[in-house]
Formats: structure tokens, sequence, C-alpha cells
């Protein structure tokens, strides 16, 4: 067999085994073409292309008018998961990314730039807003387990900020973590999302992503605009065609290598840490990933090029944060409390007007950097408080002192609210400490694999110097953030588990769908598509025991489960909640609504008083011929007197349809979130 066709068979058998656990069932469509209150909407984009969208289109004319002159473009594009070192203008000996190599040749690369988190949906409300900790900005159930604040006024969306100054904005996106609903969502004038088919291989491309997004520009309005570009073919799972596969060795064992979580990771079927041959196979995967997208780009730019705009065009390359490789034998991902340089450093490119070319800075810098320097690069003054730095200074010579001497990052978070460590790095060590301060690590950087020696015990001084500026600067920026004031508490029904004390074990199943008879009779709640599911007809269900950390305060608490008169032969759902303190539990039940109208409604259950910081909760079905189907447990203030507050809680408790949540779950389990 040549080595395509072996290739190809490979990610065949896995799309098959993905295929048949989930299945391409569903899609999600989340596309908002334009809001009402858009002065001028465009048209709504056509569906994804399947195959690549050309230079021949005619809805692209070559002949146009050039823009009419005024501030530039920006178009940002964000490579999810990719890691710096893998482009050829970051060192890498292969040629993975000419088209961005030449793009940094025309203006400036920095080549240490870190993101302030392992994870997108801790690292991207960062560097929209360029502060360490802003409020989420994205659904909650992509948070896990969310405290849902309030945002101070000068904490401002750079989307927002652009409007606000004469931009058009619109985000053309690949997540399904993403939503037109969520505040950054509503940040743009239009928020364009591309279907997911649900499995191995269903991630849209950045070739479908372009396609979206030459047709935009074929009626893009004559003022500026912002397109924000996140696209996912940097991040596992990965299939290539050629030429993208070329750097596979065609003699390399695929079943050597055991896919996990919808090839997300990877881990050996013999359990030893990785080979020399896997950790190339990985690498080759990787690079042939990024160099797909690099020829997109490329098309990209050229498109600019033909309609004219190019030249009055500012590019960024970025990426929400790295990814490991199994460097250290294991691990191949990167939503975890581990701080390795390939999980937090990440690319940074500019180019365009205002910006001169063939410059390369060396200093540390930061993904809280980038709109604070694309402001004054648009000479745009804003009320936002930033705790990045503008680049500026540095990019046109000026800049004196490094604009940081330490970078910064939670890498990971049980949940929004509850990071599992701190991390600082400057040019020679790399200190990281848990939020109570009582674990701590620091190591030399470069970081050696090979034999890893944590310093921690050997140099107690420089680890104290550390720890001193962590708590001078970046606590003092947490505490800040923990003191905003709440709009709700919301706990997703896929993340009790960790918090249950008996009644379980809640049986996560991502292999089996709830209609599997197991399931349905093993007299245990299953959690699947995001939502605890007990078939109470055909077993026992047993209490589950919760106690969950929040905020001290009373709440008023809403329980968001199924409403759907028929599911699979049983009207849902039917859940008892008794509270702590309470006397007797309360019957949530809703089942009226049609199959094809299913959708989660939030059932007030009572008040809660959790002055010690902890609401407690025993959860359990209620009626034999029903379903018990929570999706999540909302706690809002008893008082919210803020307007913006008291919107966002009733955001919160508005229903969502059954089968759009079932989708966005299963496409981010596709991804390895769950």
């Amino acid at each position: 067999m040549s080595r395509n066709g072996k290739i190809k068979g490979a990610c065949l058998v896995v799309a098959c085994l993905a295929l048949g656990v989930s299945g391409w069932r569903y899609l999600w469509n989340g596309t908002c073409p334009f809001r009402a209150h858009d002065a001028a909407p465009h048209p709504a984009v056509a569906a994804p292309a399947i195959h690549d969208a050309g230079f021949s289109s005619a809805s692209a004319d070559s002949s146009r008018t050039k823009q009419s002159s005024g501030r530039p473009n920006v178009i940002w594009i964000v490579l999810d998961a990719c890691r710096a070192k893998n482009l050829s203008c970051y060192g890498n000996s292969r040629p993975t990314s000419p088209a961005m190599d030449a793009l940094a040749r025309r203006g400036v690369l920095f080549e240490k730039t870190f993101s302030q988190s392992t994870g997108t949906c801790f690292s991207v409300p960062s560097y929209m807003t360029g502060c360490y900790f802003p409020v989420s900005c994205l659904s909650d159930r992509f948070s896990r387990a969310v405290v849902q604040r309030i945002p101070p006024a000068n904490e401002i969306l750079v989307a927002n900020t652009l409007r606000s100054h004469g931009y058009h904005t619109v985000m053309f996106n690949a997540h399904p973590m993403f939503d037109a609903k969520d505040r950054l969502g509503q940040s743009f004038d239009e928020f364009i999302k591309l279907p997911w088919a649900i499995g191995m291989g269903g991630v849209p491309t950045l070739e479908q992503l372009n396609a979206k997004i030459f047709e935009w520009l074929a009626a893009q309005p004559q003022r500026p605009f912002f397109a924000y570009v996140h696209a996912m073919d940097t991040h596992f799972p990965i299939i290539l065609s050629p030429p993208n596969d070329q750097w596979i060795d065609p003699r390399y064992a695929l079943d050597n290598l055991v896919p996990v979580d919808f090839a997300q990771s990877y881990a050996r079927r013999d359990g030893q840490p990785f080979t020399a041959d896997d950790r190339a196979y990985l690498e080759a995967l990787y690079d042939g990933a990024i160099l797909y997208s690099d020829s997109q780009i490329e098309k990209l730019i050229r498109r600019l090029e033909e309609i004219r705009i190019l030249d009055n065009t500012i590019i960024i390359i970025g990426s929400d944060h790295g990814q490991s490789l199994g460097e250290d034998g294991f691990f191949v991902g990167h939503s975890k409390n581990l701080s390795y340089d390939e999980l937090l450093e990440v690319p940074f490119i500019m180019a365009g007007p205002g910006i001169a070319g063939g410059k390369r800075i060396g200093t540390l810098v930061e993904n809280v950097d980038i709109v604070p320097t694309l402001l004054e690069l648009l000479e745009i003054a804003s009320d936002a408080r930033y705790d990045g730095k503008s680049l500026v200074p540095w990019i046109n010579g000026a800049g004196k002192e490094p604009p940081h001497e330490y970078v910064f990052a939670s890498p990971d978070r049980g949940f929004y609210d509850g990071p599992y460590s701190f991390m600082i790095r400057n040019n020679d060590y790399r200190y990281q400490e848990s939020p109570d301060g009582n674990e701590a690590h620091l190591w030399r950087i470069p970081y050696n694999y090979a034999a890893p020696e944590d310093l921690i015990g050997a140099m107690p001084e420089q680890a104290a110097s550390l720890r001193a500026r962590l708590e001078a600067v970046w606590r003092g920026y947490w505490r800040e953030y923990i003191q905003l004031p709440q709009v709700a508490v919301t706990l997703d029904a896929a993340w009790i588990a960790p918090f249950c004390v008996s009644g379980g074990p809640v049986e996560g199943s991502v292999i089996l769908p709830v209609k599997s008879p197991r399931l349905r009779t093993d007299n245990k709640w299953a959690c699947t598509d995001g939502v605890l599911w007990c078939s109470c007809a055909e077993e026992q269900c047993p209490g589950l025991q919760v106690r969950f950390p929040v905020p001290a305060g009373t709440y008023n608490v809403h329980v968001k489960i199924l409403n759907d008169s028929s599911h699979e032969g049983y009207p849902a759902s039917a859940v008892l909640l008794k509270m702590r303190g309470s006397a007797d539990p309360v019957v949530l039940q809703k089942a009226d609504a049609l199959p094809d109208q299913a959708q989660f409604e939030a059932i007030a259950a009572g008040s809660y008083d959790a002055g010690d910081g902890m609401f407690e909760f025993t959860l359990a079905g209620a009626g034999r011929e029903r379903w018990a189907c929570v999706q999540k447990i909302i706690l809002t203030p008893a008082s919210i007197s803020d307007p913006l507050g008291g919107k966002l809680a009733a955001e919160k408790l508005a229903p969502e349809p059954f089968h759009k949540v079932k989708a966005a779950e299963e496409a981010l389990r596709a991804l390895g979130y769950f």
C-alpha cells in the first residue's frame, strides 16, 4: 500500500470508530447572518463549500475599486491549539508555514509570545479584552461550572471598541464553543458559524471558512471592517491528505497508538511512554496541519490582493494556546494543569499599514498585549483598562526596556472561577503554585523533559522572589476579579460528578448513548450530551448528594430540566431536589412539549442560604414513568440591583432547544472537552 493510502486507511479506521460512537447524526448551524439593528446588513452567507473556494468565483471582482481610504481593515486569524515552535518562521526545519513566513517578513514577528491559559474557554476572553482575569464572555455550559459576574465598565471586548469607532465587525467561526447569543458573539455585527458534522472529521475547515470569507468580502461595506477568524485545523483530531501528509513516515506502524477522545489525544497501545518513532509521527501529523492552514492563509492573502485591499489591511496571526505532542512521554493535548512552553508559547505575527517590515522582536510578550497594540496602531483611544501593554514602541524601535520581565498564565481550571494554579515565567525560570500557595514548583528554562528537576527546595531564595512578584501583581488582579458582583452561579450537569459525595457514581459515558439498554437498567445516572439522565421507568434512580462551593450569599435556585412529552417512549422530566435546610424535597416536572419542540426549561426550586460558601443538595428521580433529565442548576443572587446583572441573569434562565444543546455538547466532546 502507498504511504498516502496507508495514512488515509488509518484515518478512515479512526473515523469509523468515532462515527460508530456518535454518528454523523446532527448538524449544528449557529449562523447568525446579521442583527436586526444593523444599519446595512449583508446578505445571509451560503452553506459552507465542500471544495476549495478558489479564485475564479464570480462573487469576487478583481477589478473592483480599492476600498475608500481611512483606517485600515483588520483580519485577526487564530489557529486553535497552534504552538509557535512548529512554524518554520519560529525555527522548524520543515517548511510548514511559507505564507506566514512571508507575512512575517512584511511585518513583525514576536518570538516569545505566551497565552494566558492552556484552555480556549479561559484564553479567548483574556485576549479579547486584554485582561488577565476577565469575566467570561462565552456560554456557561462550555466553561464547566461558572460564577457569572457583571463585567466592570472598563472591561470592553475589542469588537465593541471597534464598532464604536465606525468599524463593521464580523466573526467567522469553526469552534463549537462560541455562540451568537453569548457576550462574545453579541459584540460583533455579524456572527458566522459553520455547521459541525459530529464525529471524527466533522470539524469545519479553514478552506470552508475561506469560502464564507470570500463571499462576504464580495459584499463588504465601504467602511473599514474587523474580521476575527477562528480556525480549528491545527486542533486534534487531525486528518491529512496530500501534500500535507508528506512528512509522515510510511513505515510507521499506526497501530502502536490508540486514539483517545475521538483522536483529540493519543496513547501507546501497550501503555508505555511514547517512542521516538511515535513522537516523530505526532510531529509530522501536526506539521501537516500547519502546512494545510498556511496554504489557506496564502489563498486569503491572494484574495485580498486581487480585490485591492491587502495594502490597507492589518493581518494578525495568533493562537489561543499551544499543544503538547508527547514531549513528556505521555501527554498529547493542552487542557491540563501543566505549564510547559509547548502549551503556552504561541505565534504572533502582524503585518500591514503602519508596521515596518522585517522585524523580529525577541522580548517576552503576552496575548493580552494584542488588543492594546492593535488599537494604538489604529490610533483609537479606548476607555477600557488593559492589563496588557501596547507593543507599538517596540515595533517602532522606540521601546527601551522589555515590555514584560515576566509572563503570566493560569494553565487550566476546574471551572472558570476555580484555577488549578498560577504560573509566571521569565527567561531563566518558570514558577507555578496553587491558589492557596500550599503547592509550588520551580523549573529552569529550558525545561529538561529527559531529566526534569524541580528546584523549589534547592533554590528557596529564587522561589521566594518569584512568589513575591506573583503575589504583588497577578494575585491582585485575581482578587479584583473575585470581588466583582455576581449574576449567577451555574453548575453544568456534566460536571456534577466531581462534586458528588455519595449516591453515585455518576457514570460518565462517551462511548454509549443514553438509549443503550445497559445504561437504562444499571441503576445509575448517566451523563451524555452534557445532561444527567436516569430512566426511572426501567431502573432505580439513586439520590446524588452534592456539595458545591459557591460565593457566600442567599440565592434563588432554578433547575433546567428537559421538557419533552415523549422522549424515547417516556415523558421527561420529573426530578426531586432537596436542598440543605429544607424539610421536604421539591418536585420539579415538565412534560408538555412536543418531541420536535423539546427544550430545557428552568424550573424554580426555592431559595437557599449559602452563608458558609457551600451549596448542598440531593438530586433524585421523581415518578416511575418519567425520565429524570437535568441539564444545569442555576443560582441567582436573591437581590440583583444592577440592570445589566438582571438582564444577564434572565438570559441564563432562558429555554434552550434540546437539539442544539445535544449537537453542541457532542461537537465539544469530539474535541476532547468532555
